[in-house]
């Protein structure tokens, strides 16, 4: 899966990427407009594993936060799987009140917490579990308010959970 800075990702099997050499360009992933580029790339199995225990809370969400703070999940499953070399799909709505995608990353539920960075060294740690989960078409919520108007989301992280904690 591909991301980028307007809002736009793309999903393909890994068996279309043909295997090449160390010396060649690569195959096209996703076809970008001029003002456009990639943010995030995720790597992940197509099936997703169900536990014997069904009682264990399993998801694997794509988690985008955009330059003015606001956040989301969105379940992979509500990206449908293209031929690459697509334009893609819209996974986050992108306008001047949410401002362009800044990161996306895959989070499962061995992430515990996330650490999102401003431009001005502004930082917020917050629990994933406070994030929504929404659909592909939406903005998200405010997850992390700035000091001065200036300033805008430069990079997230994610924590895993504790050694004990851990499943």
């Amino acid at each position: 899966m591909l991301l980028t800075y307007t809002g736009k990702s793309i999903r393909f099997p890994e068996v279309n990427v043909r295997p090449m050499g160390r010396a060649t360009t690569g195959v096209t992933g996703i076809r970008l407009e001029k003002t456009d580029q990639v943010i995030g790339m995720e790597v992940f199995p197509g099936k997703e594993t169900i536990p014997a225990d069904k009682r264990k809370k399993i998801f694997r969400d794509i988690l985008t936060i955009s330059e003015h703070g606001l956040g989301k999940r969105t379940a992979v499953h509500l990206f449908p799987i293209q031929k690459r070399a697509g334009k893609g799909l819209k996974a986050a709505v992108v306008n001047s009140k949410t401002g362009n995608l800044k990161t996306a990353i895959m989070v499962m539920q061995n992430i515990d917490q996330v650490i999102i960075t401003s431009k001005m060294g502004q930082v917020i740690k917050l629990p994933l579990r406070n994030i929504p989960q929404l659909g592909r078409a939406t903005q998200g919520v405010i997850l992390m308010r700035f000091a001065d108007k200036g300033d805008s989301v430069a990079a997230a992280a994610v924590l895993e959970k504790g050694g004990e904690e851990e499943a």
